[in-house]
């Protein structure tokens, strides 16, 4: 969230600059238009997840529960992120880009926004089972390499 206000900033700065326009306006409006942005782009995921489940064959409702599991991977959720914390990988990778505290009477030790997303999908299908492979980024710090949802 951090990154898109210093973005919708610097945008509304060069249409003040540019064009004379209000300053407050303009920043809401560039704003709105960020947030949409990025909004499509975790749709963006989402939908994929949904073509490769097209070739599997499962029950509507195991589809169901993997897209969820897309949404859910593809959201602004501090809580998840935390969680996802309580694995040592995530926890070290988040330490590293200044994402995550060991400090000790700290309310809260992960520092980041929450922003999850999902990268680089493959479908994994064999001896009748099928599986999602996805790369994890939380706050755009790449954090597991290929996680899985079991698909059946």
């Amino acid at each position: 969230m951090k990154k898109i206000f210093k973005e919708a900033h610097k945008m509304t700065r060069k249409m003040v600059k540019e064009y004379g326009v209000n300053y407050k306006a303009q920043f809401a409006i560039c704003l709105s238009y960020l947030l949409n942005q990025e909004e499509e782009g975790m749709n963006e995921n989402v939908e994929k997840a949904k073509e490769l489940l097209t070739n599997v064959v499962c029950s509507p409702g195991q589809k169901e529960i993997v897209i969820s599991k897309f949404e859910m991977y593809n959201s602004v959720d501090t809580e998840l992120a935390e969680k996802e914390c309580e694995i040592k990988e995530v926890r070290q990778s988040l330490k590293n880009a200044d994402l995550y505290t060991y400090e000790y009477g700290v309310e809260r030790n992960f520092l980041g926004e929450g922003k999850m997303e999902t990268k680089n999908m493959n479908l994994w299908q064999n001896y009748g089972k099928a599986r999602i492979y996805f790369d994890l980024y939380i706050d755009d710090v790449l954090v597991q390499n290929n996680v899985y949802i079991k698909i059946k």
